[in-house]
């Protein structure tokens, strides 16, 4: 059976110090976790922030997702708007999750630092090494009936690695899982005609999550968003 092809949105980064010119940014762990789900990857690259994925490239892809990074650009949009008008099944991590919110509601995301919270939870902690990506810090309480909740019941413990929080989100999407604080950790498809998932934490660097990029796989697979 043939693999199906996920298109990965990168993110512009001036590298390492011995790389100091922009350029497009994926780690390696986005790609493998995709890889033990039996799919094949592609790079959706961009030249700048202004730049656009055009719908020939993206008509490619039978799934696309939407990494983590510092910056939300048009084409991000632009991305997410295709996977939601032509069906194509659509993952969000972390700055991917904050796109999603701002596509439903138009309000951008918001420092944590600056919202009043009467549970304190460290959303950045400082990250030393690469296995220290996958340390789980704290829990988020997931929305009964929802698809998160399916995979992973009342709860799940997760990393984490933001400055920023989606807000508010609204139609097409619905938020089924918070962590104690209340900030929004995952985002879904408001039903069940489209495969939209997104999460705030990096399920990358958890071997925990591959339930997630099963399922992800799965529905580019079966047609049934399509």
């Amino acid at each position: 059976m043939k693999k199906p092809i996920i298109g990965i949105v990168p993110f512009i980064t001036k590298g390492c110090e011995e790389i100091p010119y922009a350029g497009n940014y994926i780690t390696c762990d986005y790609i493998k976790k995709l890889q033990d789900s039996n799919a094949e990857v592609i790079t959706l690259s961009v030249s700048n922030g202004e730049d656009s994925i055009s719908e020939e490239v993206l008509s490619l892809c039978d799934g696309l997702v939407i990494m983590g990074g510092n910056y939300i650009w048009p084409y991000h949009l632009k991305v997410i708007e295709y996977a939601d008008e032509n069906n194509i099944p659509f993952l969000g991590i972390c700055l991917g999750m904050q796109i999603m919110s701002l596509y439903s509601s138009g309000v951008e995301d918001k420092k944590i630092a600056d919202l009043k919270r009467e549970v304190m939870i460290d959303h950045d902690p400082i990250i030393n090494n690469e296995l220290e990506r996958g340390i789980l810090v704290h829990d988020v309480r997931l929305t009964e009936g929802s698809i998160i909740h399916k995979l992973f019941g009342d709860k799940v413990a997760v990393n984490s690695r933001h400055e920023y929080y989606a807000p508010v989100v609204k139609s097409p999407f619905k938020a089924t899982g918070r962590s104690e604080d209340g900030i929004i950790e995952v985002i879904e498809y408001e039903n069940d005609d489209k495969f939209m998932i997104g999460v705030q934490w990096h399920p990358e660097a958890m071997d925990t999550m591959k339930p997630l990029f099963d399922l992800f796989i799965e529905k580019t697979k079966t047609g049934e968003n399509k």
